[in-house]
């Protein structure tokens, strides 16, 4: 082996020396394309879901406060007006926040629904859109 190194001329070993990107995904080209749309698609896909699982609780926290405000209303002998007034706000608050995370919910839902079309126009999915 040594004796081959010595024949070869020093441009050959240098040549030989540079480092070879061995990288998994493509980056440029059609598969590249593809895969970045993939990405985009995958990606959309796990903020849908985080967003819908984050709107529900949302919304089941908001119904929680409204009962404990109905509750207080209807012991109204044992709580006081300030304290029906404060879980009234508490109710409030918690409605605000579940229609606002209902409505990002949404908005995920229709950019994975884009990010989906588009890869299906690549044809990268099928044209079945997913079970849910």
């Amino acid at each position: 082996m040594e004796e081959t190194l010595l024949l070869l001329p020093p441009a050959a070993m240098v040549m030989a020396a540079e480092d070879i990107d061995l990288a998994a995904e493509p980056e440029e080209g059609e598969a590249g394309e593809q895969a970045h749309i993939l990405d985009i698609l995958q990606s959309a896909q796990k903020v849908k879901a985080a967003t819908a699982a984050e709107a529900a609780e949302a919304a089941e926290e908001a119904e929680k406060a409204r009962k404990n405000v109905q509750e207080l209303a209807a012991a109204s002998a044992d709580a006081g007006a300030a304290v029906i007034a404060r879980a009234e706000h508490a109710a409030e608050e918690a409605e605000k926040l579940a229609d606002k995370l209902a409505r990002k919910a949404a908005k995920a839902a229709a950019k994975a629904e884009n990010a989906r079309r588009e890869a299906e126009a690549a044809g990268i999915v099928s044209a079945k859109p997913e079970e849910e």
